[in-house]
């Protein structure tokens, strides 16, 4: 099962070479991490090669396991162990001990499993509902096969489904005896969407583990909601979003002193303004690693060629995702995924009298074949419905807004926010971080989804700037604020650098951890982790 088709598939876990720096890094671990006691409580973090995340990783797990009274364990499902990210975990206390090596005794199982599941699946829904005992996995598995494969939507009869859903019950199996066997204190994940990662993070909900993700700049810690919605457990859509910081509800602000909603809204309008110039050496966009990070803003300067057409028509604008990237990462969307999605909204504004444009997704990521797979289903989506105008992903924003739109489609972009600041209607599909407001069409069913786009010349609603201020201040600015670190992995002098991305990707950032060391940083940390744990003690400002 080692060498199955969908292991060589899973994303390819780069690491650093063992160069000087690498060395440097992993002698330092091993003299500032004290050994660990023996114990069966255990701090569990995903194996991640991220340079940055690894430096900050070394902090917080051994922060967490003194203060759990634990020891630290990886685990990896993905592709490809690289023995040198092996090593620098193990150099600050964190050995692999939940990978595929643990699944090898459950092969017969699982494959008795993935045969009554896909026995009774008929169509698409029922994926979603394959589980093991109480832990839904479908959406996990559909999310997967639809990443790992570059493909659109599920086809039902791909025999690579049925590789997806054995090895799915392969890490389900080695999670319920890893979870048998060990207390875990606290659960740093990575890419929950998907299986490798996922089944682990379902497996710490169902078990009442806290899940906290890590930002390296600042050093930051954030809840990861793991609260089930009411209603039934077996429906993926009452299961938890695999995203940190989920709410940004209107009553967190309203909770706020005045002289900080006061001072948290002008930060929201600079940047938002800054943001709408194109602007893009902003720390808001460095921290979230934004597209903008990496080739420009999306709402850089507009071209000398006009966008649309002068038909006399109202004009709507939809705004595409990609088509690979975890459609269900969310509690719930109206679609399965993003292909559904655009079958349902563009045969029906073939119905319309509007004239419709679609903007793919700016974001073109390091994988070759993520780029290959959006502009091929893009291509696609051009024959299917020739009666839409399919726009350049470069085109700027700032131009569109000129010109002029009636409204915008989005699933959950960033995008409704940011339009609905210049006053466009904005009709969204599904569970997103602005689900709270109502400077939004947030639609809840398929017919009402319908109805706003049959309607979409015509959509009345109170777009009321503040709130969207208020969101933005919530969504980028009040975590940092409320518990704020003052430390940060990366240099501050790097975060303007045009090459921002190929620093933190060198193991210059390991030079940098090393010769930052001091006990002021060490201080700093451990009171942050201190804080930020006597603080999940009382109610949470930010979770449901």
């Amino acid at each position: 099962m080692a060498d199955t088709l969908v292991q060589r598939l899973l994303t390819r876990f780069r690491g650093p070479a063992m160069d000087g720096a690498t060395r440097d890094l992993i002698r330092f671990n091993r003299r500032k991490w004290k050994p660990q006691s023996k114990t069966d409580n255990v701090v569990l973090m995903g194996l991640f090669s991220w340079r940055p995340t690894m430096c900050a990783f070394s902090h917080a797990a051994n922060h967490f396991a003194e203060r759990t009274g634990a020891r630290i364990e990886a685990y990896f499902f993905g592709r490809g162990m690289d023995p040198v990210v092996l090593e620098i975990y193990r150099s600050f206390g964190a050995r692999l001990t939940l990978g595929w090596f643990s699944t090898t005794r459950h092969e017969a199982q699982a494959r008795q499993l993935a045969d009554e599941a896909l026995a009774a699946v008929r169509n698409l829904d029922d994926i979603f509902r394959i589980r093991f005992q109480d832990i839904v996995l479908g959406d996990l598995i559909y999310d997967s096969y639809i990443r790992y494969f570059y493909e659109a939507t599920v086809r039902l009869d791909d025999p690579r489904l049925r590789e997806i859903v054995e090895k799915t019950f392969l890490i389900a199996l080695a999670c319920e005896e890893y979870f048998a066997r060990h207390r875990v204190t606290a659960l740093f994940p990575y890419d929950a969407p998907y299986i490798e990662s996922g089944v682990v993070h379902r497996f710490a909900i169902r078990h009442g583990v806290p899940i906290y993700a890590l930002e390296y700049h600042p050093f930051a810690l954030h809840d990861m909601d793991t609260a089930m919605l009411a209603g039934d457990p077996a429906d993926h859509r009452h299961w938890p979003s695999k995203l940190p910081l989920h709410r940004f509800a209107p009553e967190i602000f309203a909770g706020l002193e005045p002289e900080r909603q006061a001072r948290g809204q002008e930060a929201a309008r600079e940047a938002l303004a800054r943001h709408f110039q194109g602007i893009i050496a902003d720390k808001v966009l460095a921290q979230y690693g934004a597209p903008a990070t990496y080739q420009g803003s999306a709402f850089s300067e507009p071209g000398s060629e006009a966008v649309f057409a002068k038909t006399g028509r109202p004009r709507m604008l939809v705004m595409l995702h990609d088509f690979c990237d975890a459609p269900n990462v969310y509690r719930w969307a109206l679609f399965r995924d993003f292909d559904e999605w655009l079958e349902f909204l563009l045969t029906r504004a073939a119905l319309t009298d509007f004239d419709w444009y679609v903007k793919p997704h700016p974001n073109r990521h390091y994988d070759r074949r993520m780029n290959e797979a959006n502009d091929r289903i893009t291509a696609e989506l051009q024959r299917r419905y020739p009666h839409v105008h399919f726009l350049s992903p470069q085109v700027s924003n700032r131009q569109i807004l000129a010109e002029g739109i009636d409204a915008m489609f989005t699933v959950f972009g960033t995008s409704a926010h940011e339009f609905a600041y210049h006053g466009v209607p904005v009709v969204t599909a599904g569970d997103n971080p602005q689900i709270d407001y109502t400077f939004n069409f947030h639609a809840r069913t398929r017919a009402e989804y319908d109805r706003l786009i049959r309607t979409a010349d015509r959509l009345e609603i109170d777009i009321d700037r503040a709130d969207i201020e208020k969101f933005y201040y919530l969504y980028h600015f009040h975590p940092y604020e409320q518990l704020p670190s003052s430390v940060s992995i990366v240099p501050e002098a790097w975060l303007k650098l045009p090459n921002l991305s190929q620093l933190e990707s060198s193991t210059e950032i390991f030079r940098h951890f090393i010769e930052s060391d001091s006990p002021e940083r060490d201080r700093k940390i451990a009171d942050y982790i201190d804080a930020f744990l006597a603080a999940q003690t009382a109610p949470s400002i930010i979770a449901a």
